[in-house]
């Protein structure tokens, strides 16, 4: 088994094994979620959301 260069190959090995396109849309979504519940005043709602974000097994993996 080879060796990796570098700390930074393992660190990013992890990154293409994700499907970025799942990740890119299921993030997206709750995003336009949050921006809803913001519209209706529903604050409860956006703020359950937003901490569903942040939690999320994608939310830490893609920043938009």
């Amino acid at each position: 088994m080879e060796k990796p260069n570098s700390d930074l190959e393992i660190k990013t090995e992890g990154w293409k094994q994700i499907n970025w396109v799942k990740t890119e849309r299921y993030v997206f979504k709750l995003q336009k979620r949050i921006y809803a519940a913001s519209r209706r005043g529903d604050v409860k709602q956006v703020r359950k959301l937003q901490v569903q974000h942040e939690v999320a097994y994608y939310a830490p993996k893609c920043v938009i």
